[in-house]
């Protein structure tokens, strides 16, 4: 495995750095415990962000901003429509999880992938943190929203590409 953005470090081992347990794919033995365990690990993450989403939307709609409310609720149900996805995938009858060896390409583009879902979780937390709808102004909060929502939609967009390719391995 190649070095991640010059960090000394292969993708597997960066990603075990964030999720507890993950070994990656290059065996097919650990493929089925990876992924499940990635897929819980991310399920965790977004169940977390959508209560605190959840808790700055009904804060917002108690203090009467409504048009701070409805981007944040939004927000809200977004995460918990991928986290629903998230604990049944199309893909789990795939042969990527029975071949003795995969590709490196391959296996480098679903790393790719899972470090992108992982920053972008990271970048929800991280605009979440200090998330108080009543000590931001409204353009503050509404812009907080958009950046948030820019996250959510490229985590969802990693998340379909690393599907999409473990869908490819379908009837092989």
């Amino acid at each position: 495995m190649e070095d991640v953005e010059g960090t000394g470090q292969c993708a597997p081992d960066q990603i075990g750095r964030q999720v507890r347990g993950y070994q990656g794919y290059a065996t097919q033995d650990r493929r089925r415990a990876t992924d499940k365990l990635l897929r819980a690990h991310l399920s965790c993450q977004l169940e977390g962000l959508a209560t605190k989403l959840d808790g700055a939307a009904g804060h917002a709609r108690r203090l009467g901003a409504e048009t701070v409310s409805e981007p944040l609720a939004r927000l809200h149900r977004k995460l918990c429509t991928i986290r629903e996805g998230l604990q049944t995938p199309a893909y789990l009858e795939s042969a990527f999880f029975e071949r003795d060896r995969l590709p490196e390409e391959t296996l480098q583009s679903l790393y790719d992938c899972e470090l992108a879902l992982l920053k972008e979780v990271s970048t929800l937390n991280e605009e979440l943190a200090d998330l108080d709808v009543s000590c931001l102004s409204e353009t503050e909060v509404q812009e907080r929203a958009m950046r948030m929502g820019d996250a959510v939609d490229a985590f969802n967009q990693a998340l379909f590409e690393r599907e999409s390719l473990l869908l490819s391995w379908m009837g092989e």
